[in-house]
């Protein structure tokens, strides 16, 4: 029997749509009433980090023969691996071309760099999830909304010049 593994680096169309789900909910929580904060900042904050694991994602495809079976099996992973959910470690590790790219177009819109307004709000989706624990410092909600809005549009246009190729 033989098994062979492939590896195949991409922008994810599923990690993206998952993290527009999450984008799309922060903006129903950012105009409800009663004010819905720490909702709110989690779905944004969690949004931007989809929207940056999508951007390079790997596909691992293992394949399975023998004389009777064949079977292809394929897994999404997400890189890099224990950045969890710091938002500038995942920014950081993205190519340097993209980092760059992403840059001067959020720069053009927020006159901001967005690898420092990701500084700002890294640990977001930790400190607001658990907003009980006392963790939960300033908010910068429009810092929030900014990069996750200009991230999903950024990904969407990526991902679509990438089935353009």
């Amino acid at each position: 029997m033989k098994n062979k593994v492939l590896i195949d680096e991409y922008m994810s169309l599923s990690i993206y749509d998952h993290g527009k789900k999450f984008y799309d909910a922060g903006k129903l929580l950012e105009t409800a009433e009663p004010t819905l904060t720490p909702p709110m900042a989690v779905c944004f904050s969690f949004s931007i980090e989809m929207f940056l694991k999508c951007l390079s994602a790997t596909q691992k495809y293992k394949v399975k023969i023998s004389q009777t079976y064949h079977k292809l099996y394929d897994e999404t992973l997400v890189k890099p691996k224990g950045a969890g959910h710091d938002l500038v470690a995942l920014f950081d590790y993205l190519p340097e071309e993209l980092t760059s790219e992403m840059e001067k177009e959020y720069r053009t819109l927020h006159r901001e760099s967005l690898r420092n307004e990701l500084v700002n709000i890294k640990s977001v989706f930790i400190d607001w999830r658990y907003q009980y624990e006392g963790k939960t410092y300033i908010l910068y909600s429009s810092t929030l909304t900014n990069v996750a809005g200009f991230l999903s549009e950024f990904s969407k246009k990526k991902i679509l010049e990438q089935y353009k190729q």
